[in-house]
């Protein structure tokens, strides 16, 4: 009878043991996760108050800021191993006017250690030719001139001192074929590598506007102050721009 209570004794002590480490086949599995992306728009590294507030450009012209717009799209995300995940139906309007607008997730992100991120400033000429123009691309938005000038890239309007014109300034860049092409890639390099395991990764990116007039060109607005078609200033526009996105998180 001693050895039945010896043996039963044991074997409850060995069912209730619990392993110390997962077993083999699931300690190695990583999972997908996300990207919250978070746009702060600002001029000269203050956030954009619209309307009522007066800044300055490179060259000491004033002006405020009335309407702030622009797409950001085909989004993608690079590897330390140097393998990319691009984000699908990657299309998103930033509008300062629409506080919801200013974040929106990258999501299904596979696994892994990122170490930058592209985008285009911009809408590919695919999609602009295909004619479904749903969610972010839709017309209502106020983004879209028409299939032959395509989509506006960005748009900054307000009053200036400086403007030939009584209603300011209105700069609306476009242009995605032909001679005029203001559509503009930019890759940014994160702070430090963010890693990817079944987690979300947050990153704050800050857009100056103040970089709409200077840069590789200097524009004054008593000399550039309305645009509302493709042309060269779309293109000079965008050279400049290009350079308004940086991270500001660690």
């Amino acid at each position: 009878m001693c050895a039945m209570v010896a043996f039963t004794a044991c074997k409850k002590e060995k069912a209730n043991t619990i392993p110390e480490k997962a077993t083999p086949e699931y300690s190695n599995i990583k999972k997908s996760g996300r990207f919250d992306l978070h746009f702060n728009n600002m001029v000269n590294g203050a956030n954009i108050t619209l309307d009522s507030v007066w800044y300055l450009t490179d060259s000491k012209d004033t002006f405020t800021v009335s309407e702030f717009k622009y797409f950001i799209t085909n989004i993608m995300l690079h590897t330390e191993g140097a393998s990319t995940y691009a984000e699908p139906n990657s299309y998103h309007l930033i509008d300062q006017r629409n506080e919801e607008s200013l974040s929106f997730s990258v999501k299904d992100v596979p696994p892994g250690r990122y170490y930058s991120m592209t985008f285009t400033i911009g809408v590919d000429s695919a999609k602009t030719v295909q004619g479904d123009y749903s969610g972010d691309l839709n017309k209502d938005a106020g983004m879209f001139w028409n299939p032959d000038f395509g989509f506006i890239i960005a748009k900054l309007e307000g009053k200036s001192p400086q403007s030939p014109a009584a209603s300011g300034y209105k700069y609306h860049v476009g242009g995605y074929k032909g001679v005029i092409n203001a559509v503009r890639t930019v890759t940014i390099p994160f702070k430090k590598i963010r890693e990817i395991d079944g987690n979300a990764q947050y990153l704050n990116i800050d857009a100056d506007a103040a970089r709409f007039f200077y840069g590789e060109h200097n524009i004054r607005i008593a000399t550039f102050f309305d645009l509302d078609e493709p042309e060269v200033l779309s293109e000079m526009l965008a050279d400049n721009y290009k350079y308004m996105f940086r991270q500001t998180d660690y």
